[in-house]
């Protein structure tokens, strides 16, 4: 969804519409080992007004990941809805940087007379997935003796008379 300066006015706009899953699938399989996929369109709303010659966008989307847990390597789902803020200022030689508390806040430049709505979306989702994925916070994982998922079957390996653990002697 590509927006031109014009249509901002300096009343606040909102657009909102369903960013297709082949973009941003086209940016995880770039990855050898990625796992992730965007399973429907992910939702966006985004909401716009200048200041001066700045943009401030403060938008929100929605969508579901499919993904394999980094911990028990089963499939997953995870919900996303995250909100991000960003202020968009005419692209100079000399960068001038705007002073502002907010740490969410992220200043990016724009060239020419359009910005380019989707890419913005699709950069906060891509930076806003976390580095690992699990599929859900108390993921036990797997045994690394027997392979089982612990999640679902409680084994006694690490228990067992007669394992052979080499940094057993660590523990003294």
């Amino acid at each position: 969804m590509k927006i031109l300066l014009k249509d901002i006015l300096f009343e606040e706009i909102e657009r909102q519409w369903d960013e297709s899953v082949d973009d941003a699938n086209a940016l995880f399989n770039v990855e050898p080992h990625n796992t992730i996929k965007m399973i429907e369109p992910f939702h966006v709303i985004m909401k716009l007004y200048r200041i001066g010659d700045n943009v401030d966008i403060r938008g929100r989307y929605t969508g579901r990941l499919e993904f394999v847990c980094d911990r028990c390597c089963e499939k997953a789902i995870k919900n996303l809805e995250e909100s991000f803020h960003y202020i968009l200022q005419p692209k100079k030689n000399d960068e001038e940087s705007i002073e502002e508390g907010d740490e969410e806040l992220e200043i990016g430049y724009y060239e020419g007379d359009e910005i380019d709505l989707s890419e913005l979306a699709i950069e906060h989702l891509m930076l806003s997935i976390p580095i690992k994925m699990l599929c859900k916070d108390d993921c036990k994982g797997i045994c690394p003796y027997c392979g089982e998922n612990k999640n679902e079957y409680e084994c006694d390996c690490d228990k067992k008379k007669g394992y052979s653990n080499p940094f057993a002697i660590l523990k003294n």
